[in-house]
C-alpha cells in the first residue's frame, strides 16, 4: 500500500511486474485454490486471504492516525 508501483522481478516470472498487480493475482489464485480443493494440497488458502484482509484493515486504521509519511 505504501509503494504499489514498485516493480518486482520474481524467479518464476521472467519479466518485471508491479507489486499491486502481483497482490491482485496472488489473492485471486488463493481464492481459486481455496474453492477448488485439490487432493494432497496441504495449504490453508483461506488463512492467506484472511491475512491479506487483516493487513489491509490494519493499514487503513494506521493511515487514519498518521501525520507524516512514515
Amino acid at each position: 500500500m505504501l509503494f504499489p508501483n514498485t516493480e518486482l522481478f520474481l524467479l518464476f516470472f521472467p519479466f518485471p511486474i508491479k507489486a499491486k498487480y502481483f497482490v491482485l493475482f496472488y489473492g485471486a489464485y488463493e481464492l481459486y485454490a481455496g474453492v477448488k480443493r485439490m487432493p494432497g494440497d496441504n495449504v490453508a488458502h483461506y488463512a492467506h486471504l484472511g491475512g491479506m484482509l487483516f493487513a489491509f484493515i490494519l493499514i487503513k486504521v494506521w493511515e487514519r492516525n498518521r501525520t507524516d509519511f512514515y
